[in-house]
Parts: C-alpha cells; sequence; structure tokens
C-alpha cells in the first residue's frame, strides 16, 4: 500500500512539472522584445585624425598653407633649364622647413616615367631625410619633354595611402607651362581624388604664359589649395 501512495505521489509530481515546462515555453521572451531590442544602436568610434588647423606649415615661394603631408611635383623638363637653379634653391627652403610631425616626397617630370625619391613614398621630415633630398636635388638635370601625367598620379597614390584629416595633404605643382593635354590632368585628379581630400599648391614658375595661367588656377581653386605666378630672380629664397 506504502508503495501505490509512492508511486502516485511521483506521478503527480511529474505532471506538474511537465505542465510549469510548458506554461514557460508559450510565454513570450521579453526581455529581448522590451529591453535589448528596443535600445537604439550604438553609433562606431571614429579613428581620431590629425585636423589641418593643428598641422605644421608647408611654405613655397611666399605660399603657405597648413597640412601633415607634402608631395613636390616639379618639373625638370628642357625649358626648365635655365631656371632650375632657382628652383632648386626655393624647393631647399621649403624642404628644410618642414616639422618632424611632418612627413614629404619628391617627384620629377619630364616624359616617361617620373623621378623619385628613393623609397616611392612619404618621408619622414628628419634631419638625414632633409640632407637626402638636397642631394637629390643637386642632381637633377632639366631635359626632356613635359608629361605631367604619370607624375600627378604617383602623388595622389603616395598621399592615399597615409592617413590624415581632410584637406591634411598637400601637392606642390611646379612647372613654367600649360601640359600637352589639359583636361586629360583635370580628369586625372578628379578620379583619383574623388572626395577632393588633396589641396593643390600650383606654381607658373617663370613664364606668363595665359593658358598655363588658367589651368594652374583652375587645379589650385578646384581643390581648395593656392596658385602663385614666381619670377625666379624676384622670388628666390622668399
Amino acid at each position: 500500500m506504502k508503495n501505490v501512495i509512492l508511486i502516485a505521489t511521483c506521478l503527480l509530481y511529474v505532471a506538474l512539472t511537465l505542465d510549469a515546462v510548458a506554461q514557460d515555453k508559450d510565454t513570450p521572451n521579453t526581455v529581448g522584445i522590451g529591453d535589448a531590442a528596443s535600445k537604439p544602436a550604438t553609433a562606431p568610434t571614429s579613428v581620431p585624425t590629425t585636423s589641418t588647423q593643428e598641422a605644421p606649415t608647408v611654405k613655397f615661394f611666399g605660399m603657405d598653407g597648413r597640412a601633415a603631408h607634402v608631395v613636390y611635383v616639379i618639373d625638370r623638363s628642357g625649358s626648365m633649364l635655365d631656371t632650375f637653379d632657382a628652383l632648386r634653391n626655393g624647393l631647399r627652403e621649403s624642404i628644410n622647413g618642414l616639422k618632424g610631425t611632418q612627413d614629404f616626397h619628391l617627384i620629377f617630370f619630364s616624359a616617361g616615367a617620373p623621378f623619385e625619391m628613393p623609397g616611392k613614398k612619404l618621408t619622414p621630415a628628419s634631419e638625414h631625410s632633409k640632407k637626402a633630398a638636397g642631394e637629390l636635388l643637386h642632381r637633377i638635370v632639366a631635359e626632356g619633354q613635359t608629361d605631367p601625367l604619370p607624375a600627378i598620379k604617383r602623388a595622389i597614390d603616395v598621399l592615399n595611402k597615409a592617413e590624415g584629416g581632410m584637406h591634411n595633404k598637400v601637392v606642390v605643382l611646379v612647372t613654367d607651362g600649360a601640359f600637352p593635354d589639359n583636361n586629360k590632368v583635370f580628369m586625372l585628379i578628379k578620379k583619383l581624388d574623388p572626395k577632393n581630400e588633396i589641396r593643390f599648391f600650383t606654381v607658373l614658375f617663370d613664364t606668363k604664359e595665359p593658358d598655363a595661367e588658367k589651368v594652374l588656377k583652375k587645379i589650385a581653386d578646384d581643390s581648395g589649395g593656392q596658385y602663385k605666378q614666381v619670377h625666379s630672380e624676384a622670388d628666390a629664397g622668399k
């Protein structure tokens, strides 16, 4: 008789347990719906960047602007021969004025592939790098025809790999005349820098060619940069 009562008690306990489990399954998960699901998604934290206002100044023949990353794109075609010494002096002064928190690169163009500093990338503006750049400037010879497209492409590629805030990157573009195909230059810059993150400081060196002035002004204006016409004797050392 005791065994019968014990069995009945166990069966009753099992039945009650199963009923409780079934009721729990039918109850909605109110925590997931009411608390977690109703909370707005947290916005991703942005990576801090150096603003243009925080960057040191870049100076070149009287122009100046703030940037952490600078690429000098220099015309070394034959037409620059008579004024290239003055240009060398201006480049040395500009590079020597860079701070240790900045970096730079040098690209020279005539016809064909551009000539670049060793490493073909941005280099910290240390005293060693500045000395190496000065030695390179001493060896460069002005000769050949003019084709800026490969050099401009390389400059933008180099700067696109650098970190930094909007307009914290500068190309200093120097030439003494209009380009063989000006529209190709405009299209290339727009294609490679669609967000307009790179400013162009353009310099018309020792000439008054109207077409060249118009082209260089447009490149500077479109990028939020600066344009200047430089006369090698009057502006050397500025």
